[in-house]
C-alpha cells in the first residue's frame, strides 16, 4: 500500500518544515503501531510511505488500511509557537501481489488506487483492473 498524507503542504506551509517533520514523525508511530510484527514500513519521499503486509484469508489487508487511516485522523500533534493541535488524515492506495506482477507492478497499481483515494481524502481505495 502507499499512504499519501492529505494537503501536507499546507502544514510545511502554515508552519514550517520542522513541525512538518514532527508530524511526520508522530503519524509515521501510529502507522507502525497499527501495523503487525513482520510487516514493512518505510518512507517513499516527501510525505509519502510504502506498507508491505502479509495478507491472509483472515488478516484482509483492507481492514489494516483502515486500521491506519483510522490512527492517523485520529493523531494529533500539538503546535508550541501557535498554541494549537494540529492533525491530518491520509489517503491510501493498495495493490494485491501476484505471480504475475512485477514490483514496479505493484507500485504501479498502488499509485492508480493512491489517485483514486485522494480524490475524496482521507479514504482506502484498492485497485481494480478498470483503473488501468
Amino acid at each position: 500500500m502507499i499512504l499519501d498524507l492529505d494537503h501536507f503542504k499546507r502544514i510545511n506551509d502554515g508552519y514550517g518544515h520542522p513541525f512538518g517533520d514532527k508530524v511526520l514523525t508522530e503519524v509515521s508511530k501510529a502507522i507502525m503501531k497499527s501495523l503487525r510484527q513482520g510487516d514493512y514500513f518505510v518512507r517513499y519521499g516527501g510525505e509519502e510511505f510504502i506498507a508491505i503486509v502479509k495478507s491472509s484469508k483472515s488478516v484482509k489487508i483492507y481492514d489494516i488500511a483502515e486500521r491506519i487511516r483510522m490512527a492517523v485522523s485520529d493523531t494529533v500533534t500539538y503546535n508550541d509557537e501557535h498554541n494549537i493541535d494540529v492533525n491530518v488524515t491520509v489517503s491510501t492506495g493498495i495493490s494485491r501481489y501476484d505471480m504475475k506482477c512485477s514490483v514496479d507492478n505493484l507500485v504501479e497499481r498502488a499509485d492508480k488506487a493512491l489517485y483514486d483515494a485522494k480524490k475524496e481524502r482521507n479514504k482506502v481505495s484498492l485497485y481494480t483492473k478498470d483503473m488501468g
